[in-house]
């Protein structure tokens, strides 16, 4: 697949040292490509040899690291944007605002001024957050209304807009915004995966509302292929959902989990109040419970037809590998059988 941006200069990735920037820095460090990343804190080793770090913080507080920020982005093609402040248990309101809404105002910014002349192009990561956790009895596509109902997911509308919003203003700079699904995969396994596995296994777990919800899931290898799909398009200033394809329950979720580890499924039902109380029990937070009583089926169609998408990984395989990485860890540090 060809990406634009290759003979375009060269391309900036933020959030570069997460699971998913780490994999998509290095695919485009084996297309050939010139990469560059904003980081932040000390995280900057684990970016795969080939790619660029320069140190700042998008927010920019008191005017700190701007200067850094153009110099990251001068003569850019591409940027990739999946750089967030994510669990609305660890960060408020304004955390969210400054670092979502804000950070992504002032990179679109500093990439237009240290780009004066050709085109620019954004690849934004966002979330399916943004239509709300419990749409039951809907399918969702890109033209479904939106229902934003946490700080998160109302920060990462805010920063669609605001992406969208320069594209209107200025013709060379385009975007493509993927709304994606709970990541899934080698990355992603601690610690919410496996708080999931541990209450499967031990017998503690509940369905939360109905065992019949439905939770959206992507394995970070074809969010990647996503990303790299997005860049390469030739539509430009459109918004798509990308998950795995799957409307998965709760219960053949939970089923899978519990056949491999042969113990019985949870047989019980409880309502999201009751859940929020266990949950502080069993070290769940808001975000996870969040997750756990979702109910969305999400249509991936557009991304498929527009961007060529198709989702390579299933959660009957990729999943069966977090949980063979549990149950290592699981008997490693306790030295206890978990068959």
């Amino acid at each position: 697949m060809s990406m634009q941006g290759k003979e375009n200069g060269p391309i900036l990735v933020t959030g570069a040292t997460s699971a998913i920037g780490a994999r998509l820095c290095a695919r485009l460090v084996e297309g050939g490509h010139e990469v560059r990343a904003l980081v932040t804190g000390t995280r900057w080793h684990a970016l795969p040899a080939g790619v660029e770090p320069y140190f700042a913080d998008l927010t920019m507080p008191g005017g700190s690291g701007a200067a850094t920020v153009k110099e990251a982005c001068d003569g850019v093609g591409t940027i990739f944007h999946m750089a967030s402040a994510t669990f609305n248990h660890r960060f408020t309101f304004d955390q969210f605002i400054s670092i979502n809404v804000v950070g992504t105002e002032n990179l679109i910014k500093a990439a237009l001024a240290a780009r004066p002349e050709g085109g620019l192009r954004m690849v934004f990561t966002s979330s399916v957050t943004v239509y709300g956790y419990r749409r039951p009895g809907e399918v969702i596509t890109e033209d479904t209304a939106t229902r934003p109902k946490s700080d998160y997911s109302r920060s990462k509308l805010m920063a669609e807009q605001v992406v969208g919003s320069y594209a209107k203003s200025y013709d060379r700079f385009t975007f493509t915004t993927l709304r994606l699904g709970t990541l899934y995969g080698l990355g992603y396994d601690e610690p919410s995966f496996s708080k999931v596995f541990r209450m499967i296994r031990d017998g503690s777990m509940r369905y939360i509302g109905s065992p019949s919800n439905h939770l959206t899931l992507l394995h970070v290898d074809d969010a990647v292929d996503a990303q790299m799909a997005a860049a390469a398009a030739a539509d430009s200033n459109r918004v798509y959902n990308v998950t795995d394809g799957v409307a998965h329950t709760e219960k053949e979720l939970f089923e899978l989990v519990a056949k491999f580890f042969g113990t019985a499924a949870p047989d019980k039902t409880v309502g999201i109040v009751t859940a929020r109380i266990a949950a502080k029990l069993q070290g769940v937070n808001s975000d996870e419970l969040e997750f756990l009583a979702s109910d969305r089926v999400i249509s991936i169609d557009r991304a498929r037809r527009e961007l060529g998408f198709e989702p390579k990984r299933r959660v009957e395989v990729e999943g069966m590998e977090m949980l063979k990485r549990f149950a290592e860890r699981y008997h490693a540090g306790t030295g206890a059988s978990v068959g």
